[in-house]
């Protein structure tokens, strides 16, 4: 009578750990002992699928025709790590087109004060030759930025947020602006009082026929070029490596430093660009802050006689 073939013994081994790999022809356990390894070779199973793809693989590789994993490797996973999201060459072009900012208000800031006399009364031409430089400043911040956007890669998409809470971010728009203006208008109060500093005023208002440059260049450009640089690029490109919150926070320290011409009320810009942040995250929209940005531009320009 014929006996029943007798299954193959089981490996053994003492203190070590079983480990499964597939292979392209063969099951193979490696049993990882404690002195040395040895190799059991098992029955011929079907070759492996990619299951990073779901697709079944072509005979004859020795690796993954999708994801060139080897078929030696445990799971199935590639040898080689994915390499990271690369946020910090956006971040150093990002540095470096702040610092190119600076140097343009630095150069706004000397030339103000060097057309500006004691009496802080300027004639025609000089206010023609400064809204002329200062069209073209403008004109260089944003050929930057607009370049920029072009040349580095978009910022990853901001984390949803609730529904209600854009759509409060939305509703709230006008009482947050005027609590921002009451800020400012009490904070340039209480420091002149503090410091007694001279009333400074625009030369531009003295001059009906300059309203519309003077709303352009003052209110709507800086809205557009420096909310897309400090809230779109920079809140966009440190987020994912620090954060939402200290993401806003130093783009608000950034905005706030930008303005060296007026170097009394940087702190109070500093928390106006902390406000604008937080209003572009919120809803995540980008007319919100640059809609705050120009009306508060255009209401403390207009306002300045009356302060």
């Amino acid at each position: 009578m014929d006996m029943p073939p007798t299954p193959p013994p089981e490996p053994e081994f003492e203190g070590g750990e079983l480990i499964f790999i597939e292979t392209r022809e063969e099951s193979e356990i490696l049993v990882v002992a404690d002195d040395a390894p040895s190799l059991v070779i098992m029955d011929e199973v079907t070759p492996p699928n990619c299951w990073r793809r779901g697709l079944e693989t072509s005979p004859g590789r020795t690796d993954c025709e999708y994801c060139h994993a080897p078929f030696g490797a445990p799971s199935h996973e590639p040898t080689k790590k994915p390499r990271p999201i690369r946020a910090d060459r956006a971040i150093v072009g990002l540095i470096w087109l702040y610092v190119a900012i600076l140097l343009t208000s630095i150069f706004a800031a000397g030339y103000r004060s060097l057309t500006r006399d004691e009496d802080d009364t300027v004639d025609r031409n000089t206010v023609n030759r400064s809204l002329v430089v200062t069209a073209i400043l403008e004109l260089i911040d944003g050929a930057l930025v607009i370049g920029t956007i072009a040349l580095v890669r978009r910022p990853p998409p901001l984390a949803e947020s609730p529904p209600v809470l854009r759509r409060l971010v939305w509703a709230f728009s006008i009482p947050v602006l005027v609590g921002i203006l009451a800020l400012n208008f009490g904070y340039s109060r209480w420091l002149n009082d503090l410091l007694e500093l001279p009333k400074v005023h625009s030369s531009y208002l003295q001059h009906k026929d300059l309203v519309v440059w003077v709303f352009l260049l003052i209110c709507v450009q800086p809205a557009i070029v420096e909310e897309l640089f400090f809230r779109y690029l920079m809140i966009g490109h440190l987020r994912p490596v620090v954060g939402t919150n200290v993401a806003v926070i130093i783009s608000g320290f950034m905005f706030g430093l930008c303005h060296l011409y007026n170097p009394m009320g940087m702190p109070l810009l500093i928390v106006i660009g902390i406000g604008f942040g937080y209003a572009r995250v919120w809803s995540r929209s980008m007319i919100v802050p640059m809609f705050l940005h120009c009306c508060h531009n255009a209401v403390v320009t207009w306002s300045e006689p009356w302060l």
